[in-house]
């Protein structure tokens, strides 16, 4: 019941957030944001009650705060003034909850897959260097902006693909199915994310699917705690 009830508010509070967002109505959409946060969130350890306790469990709620926190601070910029220097405190807090689930990740795999680590590890460097190069491609920002997104993609991507190597070590574990699903949505979130952002031209139907993505990303990594 519990799960059934958190699920439809990360479904209603991102529409609600989208609706705002589309009007400009920025302060409204912080509120929202900020709501569709705490649910993930509140799922995180709402199923880490349910799960085995552990390193991997701690370092995943921390990410989830870490995001959670991000995601607030980089809609901040919308209602303040000084818009670059909240983007690049918010983008240093997510990139801290990627290297808390990274970690957990590559912590999970040396333990109980060591096998898979190093390629695991190698298949994340390949995918992050292909889809950095492409993404720069795209987009028009400096070569410091340039650097910071490249790194940040870097670690997103080499989370989703961990994610894919922890659940080929045990495919049939319910709560790494989910875990590797949320990677995938999360990366193809802030993909489309930086593209949207510094491409020469921004998509609404774009900014809509990042942030889908990114909830339901979030959500299912909060999920997969309780497996």
């Amino acid at each position: 019941m519990v799960y059934a009830f958190l699920i439809f508010l990360e479904i209603v509070f991102p529409v609600i957030l989208l609706i705002y967002d589309n009007k400009r109505s920025f302060k409204a959409a912080l509120v929202m944001k900020t709501l569709s946060s705490l649910v993930f969130v509140a799922m995180g350890f709402y199923a880490a009650k349910r799960g085995t306790p552990g390193n991997f469990r701690t370092l995943i709620l921390c990410g989830l705060i870490l995001g959670a926190a991000g995601d607030v601070l980089l809609s901040l910029r919308h209602c303040l003034h000084e818009k670059i220097s909240v983007f690049l405190i918010g983008g240093s807090v997510f990139f801290i909850g990627h290297v808390c689930y990274l970690t957990a990740l590559i912590t999970d795999l040396r333990t109980g897959a060591s096998r898979l680590l190093w390629p695991g590890i190698l298949a994340a460097l390949l995918a992050s260097g292909i889809l950095v190069s492409l993404l720069l491609r795209r987009i028009r920002i400096g070569k410091t902006m340039s650097f910071l997104c490249g790194g940040y993609m870097c670690a997103v991507t080499s989370m989703a693909v961990l994610g894919i190597f922890r659940f080929i070590a045990s495919p049939g574990d319910a709560g790494r199915i989910l875990f590797m699903a949320g990677g995938i949505f999360f990366a193809a979130s802030d993909t489309i994310l930086v593209d949207n952002m510094f491409a020469p031209s921004h998509s609404q139907k774009k900014a809509i699917a990042l942030i889908l993505l990114y909830y339901a990303g979030q959500l299912m990594i909060a999920m997969s705690l309780g497996f």
